[in-house]
């Protein structure tokens, strides 16, 4: 993201000798984190659609992980395989199946009854007026970074269960449009090789939604039509603005109007069902 440094970023650790990742969450983030990862974990577990880190050790607000080999974000992943030039038939086809795969898991961890269900609820203060059906335990920072995929293993890794930092308080609990917004919106975050490619971006969205309604059994118009009204109030962009930590100089606000611009030309699409 375009977002400015912050002193007040987690530190972490990387012990490539030993293979793990080290995190140190804040104190009040810190039960939330662990708890999350471990019904996380175990959901990713027994369902065999994705992969979470193992929590190796946990002491004094130090929290060890597995450290995952031959991942890369998605977002990454997405850049490399999507350089205009280069962009093949197959290469499209080959990210819309991934994309459709993210949703399927995005869909498997809002549909648990069993795994998150002993955790206490934390909700989102800012969308009590969400209907019931929708509200259920979120990742509540599912952007494109903490997607890893193992192109070697065809895995999908999820990461970093502590929630977003635009949530100052603890929250895991929540409209399911928190998530899919994020997702969405990190996926319409432009970078220069890949700042003409909107219709490749919509196409990846659409496979993205068709699979989180497939696993939900939802259905895909109403989905749609629901994200496209939330999108607007409720999206990276906005909320970093807000909270003043946007980058807004030179060719970062070029390319931050661009992602913008795009994802907003994206949510009234699917509204109108286009």
């Amino acid at each position: 993201m375009y977002v400015k440094k912050n002193n007040s970023t987690q530190k972490t650790f990387i012990d490539e000798m030993n293979k793990k990742f080290y995190k140190y969450p804040s104190s009040w983030m810190f039960d939330m984190e662990l708890q999350m990862s471990l019904s996380a974990n175990s959901l990713s577990e027994y369902s065999g659609l994705f992969h979470v880190p193992e929590v190796i050790g946990s002491k004094e607000n130090e929290l060890i992980f597995e450290l995952l080999d031959d991942n890369t974000s998605l977002r990454n992943y997405f850049v490399n395989s999507s350089k205009i030039w280069t962009l093949s038939a197959s290469d499209v086809k080959e990210l819309e199946t991934l994309f459709f795969k993210v949703g399927i898991v995005l869909g498997e961890i809002h549909s648990d009854k069993s795994f998150f269900s002993k955790i206490e609820k934390k909700r989102i203060k800012i969308d009590e007026k969400s209907n019931p059906s929708d509200l259920v335990y979120l990742h509540a920072d599912f952007t494109m970074s903490n997607v890893l995929y193992d192109n070697k293993l065809d895995r999908i890794s999820i990461i970093d269960w502590s929630m977003s930092s635009m949530f100052a308080y603890p929250a895991n609990y929540g409209s399911r449009y928190w998530d899919l917004s994020f997702f969405i919106s990190t996926l319409f975050q432009s970078s220069i090789s890949t700042y003409f490619l909107y219709n490749l971006r919509e196409k990846l969205a659409k496979e993205f939604l068709k699979g989180y309604a497939q696993k939900t059994e939802l259905d895909l118009v109403l989905i749609s039509k629901k994200l496209s009204k939330f999108v607007p109030k409720f999206n990276v962009y906005k909320m970093y603005r807000e909270m003043g930590v946007l980058e807004t100089k030179g060719l970062q606000k070029l390319l931050i109007k661009n992602s913008e611009s795009n994802l907003m030309k994206f949510s009234y699409r699917i509204g109108e069902n286009l």
